[in-house]
């Protein structure tokens, strides 16, 4: 997917799906690796925080702060208010956009405990557009002028136990 969007000039960019039982930075450095050859990236890199397993705070800031001081970009956390119940201290994580998972048809999300506001909304899973047979996320950006997205996961679950 990365070379066709560098070909075609759709902004691009890697996302990781945190595991709370492996290594946070081991995590982080086994994404940066991953990453850095593909350099172009366009998006903020994202961590996906989906476990809803609580004493995650400085596991999460681990690999966030890792993964900002080794490719000097500031990555974007991806939740739902629900799961991000389970951070103690969510206020210390604002700082980084928030890409909110909410399904609704609402004007706005519900966001998650730390933010005021969102940078990108996946405001539906079962999304269509025309050309692709499957159900899509489907998200809106906050930000002007609208961009495409296209996310490659990076995901070899050895690989990434430190």
């Amino acid at each position: 997917h990365v070379k066709d969007a560098q070909e075609n000039g759709v902004p691009f960019g890697f996302y990781h799906f945190f595991a709370p039982s492996i290594s946070a930075i081991g995590q982080a450095q086994f994404f940066v690796d991953k990453i850095r050859p593909h350099s172009g990236a366009t998006l903020a890199p994202v961590l996906d925080f989906e476990t809803g397993v609580a004493w995650q705070d400085e596991g999460v800031m681990e690999w966030l702060d890792t993964v900002c001081r080794e490719l000097d970009f500031t990555p974007m956390i991806y939740t739902s208010a629900e799961k991000w119940k389970v951070i103690k201290d969510p206020a210390r994580f604002s700082r980084f956009p928030l890409w909110v998972a909410h399904y609704t048809d609402k004007e706005s999300p519900t966001l998650p405990r730390g933010w005021s506001d969102w940078s990108l909304w996946q405001y539906t899973q079962d999304g269509h557009l025309p050309g692709v047979g499957v159900k899509l996320d489907l998200n809106r950006r906050k930000a002007k002028p609208p961009a495409v997205v296209v996310v490659t996961e990076i995901f070899v679950p050895d690989a990434r136990r430190a």
